[in-house]
Parts: C-alpha cells; structure tokens; sequence
C-alpha cells in the first residue's frame, strides 16, 4: 500500500503537469465531459472530417431590438470544465447593404454556453463586453472577440471603434466568469488601424503569444503574425507577413491556429469582399507557426472557423456560413471531426465541388463603358482578380466573385457589379454598375 501511495504522490505532479500542457496547447483545460456528451458529439461527427451539424444553425440573431439581432460573428469557442462558451460579435441592426456606418456602430460581444455543445443558451449578462462610452476610444463598437481560458481566467482581445470614427485599435480583457469582463486598455505599439480578426496561441514551450490576424492595408499579403512575451506586448511594427505555400487564392482571412505534439495548425478562408461568396474553410500546417502550407482546401462550406479539441480524436468547428460575411442574419454553425488534424490533409471535402469552368485560367484585356480597360484573370472557386493595366508597382488590384452560365458570365464584388458574355474566345461586359 506505502508502495501504491509514493506511485499515486509521485505521478500527481506530472498528472497536474500534463494537463497544463494540454490546456496551453490545445483545449481550455484537459476536465472528461460527461461521457453521454462526448457519446452524442462523437455520434454526429464523421472520421471523413468536419461534419456539419443536420441541425444547424446552432446560434442565431436574437428577436428585433435585442443587442444581437441584426447578424453574429466572428465567434471563439472554448471549454472549461464541462461548460462550452461561445463569445461572439454581434449587431445590433444589419441590413443588405454593403456599408453603413450607424449599423457598424451597433456592434458589441455576445456570450453564450452550452452543456453539450449542441443546444446553447445565450447569457443573460449580454452583451458581456458593451462599447464604451461618448469620447472614448471603442465608443463605435467593439467586435472580433478572441478568448482563452487559463489560470482561471478568461483572457479576451477584442477590436474597437471604427464606423464614423477613422481609427481603430486593439484591447485587452478579462473574466473570472465569462461573463463580466474588465477592460485593461490598449494593447501593443504602433497605430492598428486596418487590423482585424486576431487569434492569439499562447505558446507553453515558449511563453510568447502569437497572435495572427488580418491587416486590411497590405491587401493582398493580410496574413499577419506579431509575437509578445505577455498579453499586451505586441509591437505591430514588428510584424511578418504569413504566406501559405500552395494556396494561390488572391486573399487568404480567418487564421485560427491551433498548436499540439505534431505542429501548427491553421484554419483559414480565401476572401472574396463583400460577403465571402465562395469562401471554403481550408486547413494549413506548420513545424514552427510561420512557415505555412496548404493540406486540404476544401474542409467546408464557409468561413470564420474556429476549432476546439474536445477529447484526443475529437474537434468541434464553429464557423460563419458561406456568403454571409458581416451580412444580415448570419448565424453560427457547428461541424464535428473524430480523427486527428495530422490527418485532415487526406480527407474528402464536405463541401459541393463546383466544376472548373471554361474561363479559368484565362486572362482578358476588358473597358466597360468610359473606364480606362482593366485585366480579368479568372480562377478556380469563382475567384476572378481584376488589375490596372499600369507598369507601375502600385498599380491597382482587387478580386471579385464570378459565375459562368453557358455564355452569360457575371462578376460581382465589391462595389463591381458587371454582366457579360463569353463566347470561347472574348469576353464583353455589357452591362455595368458601378460606385466608387
């Protein structure tokens, strides 16, 4: 028995050590659900990959009037003990326009929680992080949350301000409860105006935090890593460029990064603006979180993934639906994988592939009406990217949605709404609508 209590003393250390390992790697804490949830979660997961829920949405926009009634996104899901948390932007009004600042300034973070994952009851603290008040800097909105869970705490970055205000910035906040959060101010160095959409790993080898997200100003190459050794410590001017080798969409958003024992792994969209029309949820690895490459590019439907290990071979993803980015009545949306993310690269896609139409890989030379003639490279996923025609090294480019219907071909984006024909050879866009 002495025997039995020196093994059972000896190995509590690592047991206790282990499991903060596994917390700063991969889940929010390394707690058994009841064993009924995982039976139920592992019951509508597939081992071909991400599964969608047949029951999705899993969150929706709450009723008229309510904080969150006008579309959610932008979402982060963690586990703590036996309890799911879902953080979420929300706004209050959305409507099918592309822009409208008096709505963008409606946005605030929701929360809610689930016991099973599946059926989720919004707080009724909401919203659990409002926007500050008249003459303060996120008095316009704050959004984009991103949390983890650790030291008994819930530790949440999260964007403020823009809308009528020019500038915007990044902040730090935390919780005991997941639902009182306190506001710890600005983080990091250097203006972060254009950065959106921050996912930070906390890197227990290390203790550095890598936070990735999108900068809006260096379109196309958004992808971002910024390093700190604390929470709030990032120097945005030292930030690196991500590229993912083998991904040849114009832009790739949405870089969540998931660390364990057999590397870094990312979960990404390509982006097409204003509502990601096409966006596929795709899957990227890494041996040292800089270095990218693309595995699977066609995971799901979607975009704006987030993925939470649940048990060793079982993930739940999070994600916004497809074409409905920052658009009226998003909702939140779950899928369910048993396997090993080392093994998504080989898995067959959940997603309707469409076939290659007879424009990609094609260029053309195209005016429409007055304007000075623009160059049309067609892609694969409906992806076409549209350049100046300029040898200047600042020359013009962006990229837009297109479909191809017999000969009749329609490319649409932001501010671009053109319709053409294409008859084998040339392309004519007969018919424009256009704001600048």
């Amino acid at each position: 028995m002495k025997h039995k209590i020196f093994i059972v003393l000896l190995l509590t250390p690592f047991l206790l050590c282990s499991c903060i390992g596994n917390e700063a790697l991969l889940t929010n804490n390394c707690l058994d659900l009841n064993p009924s949830v995982l039976k139920s979660l592992r019951e509508i997961a597939s081992k071909d990959g991400f599964k969608p829920y047949k029951g999705n949405p899993v969150v929706t926009p709450g009723p008229e009037g309510s904080f969150d009634a006008g579309a959610l996104g932008s979402m982060s899901i963690v586990k703590v003990n036996d309890v799911f948390h879902i953080f979420y932007e929300a706004w209050g009004v959305r409507s099918e326009k592309e822009w409208d600042a008096a709505e963008y300034e409606t946005l605030q973070i929701g929360h809610a929680t689930s016991k099973d994952g599946i059926y989720w009851t919004k707080d009724p603290a909401n919203p659990v992080l409002e926007q500050g008040e008249e003459g303060e800097w996120d008095a316009t909105g704050v959004w984009d949350p991103y949390v983890i869970y650790e030291d008994g705490t819930f530790k949440m970055w999260y964007g403020g301000g823009g809308g009528s205000q020019p500038n915007f910035g990044w902040a730090y906040a935390s919780s005991k409860d997941g639902s009182h959060f306190e506001k710890k101010g600005l983080i990091g160095i250097a203006n972060q105006t254009g950065c959106e959409d921050c996912h930070v790993v906390h890197d227990p080898e290390s203790g550095l935090y890598y936070m990735y997200y999108w900068y809006g100003w260096d379109e196309p190459e958004a992808l971002k890593l910024v390093i700190s050794p604390t929470e709030t410590g990032f120097d945005f001017n030292e930030a690196m460029s991500i590229k993912i080798e083998g991904d040849d969409s114009y832009m790739c958003k949405f870089g969540h990064v998931l660390k364990d024992k057999d590397g870094w792994h990312m979960f990404y969209s390509n982006f097409v603006q204003p509502h990601c029309p096409n966006s596929i949820v795709r899957y990227a690895y890494s041996k040292d979180g800089i270095h990218w490459k693309a595995k699977n590019k066609s995971l799901i439907a979607g975009h704006d993934a987030e993925v939470l290990r649940v048990a060793d071979d079982l993930y739940m993803m999070v994600y916004s639906p497809q074409n409905h980015f920052d658009r009226k009545d998003c909702d939140i949306r779950m899928a369910v994988y048993k396997g090993w993310l080392s093994e998504l690269a080989s898995k067959p896609p959940f997603v309707k592939q469409a076939e290659p139409t007879s424009l990609v890989g094609k260029k053309f030379a195209v005016s429409v009406g007055d304007d000075e003639p623009l160059t049309y490279h067609f892609k694969v996923d409906g992806e076409v990217v549209l350049s100046e025609e300029s040898d200047e090294e600042d020359a013009y480019t962006f990229n837009a949605y297109y479909v191809q219907d017999g000969r009749n071909v329609h490319i649409m984006g932001e501010n671009i709404d053109l319709k053409g024909t294409y008859d084998g050879e040339t392309l004519k866009l007969t018919e424009s609508r256009r704001s600048d």
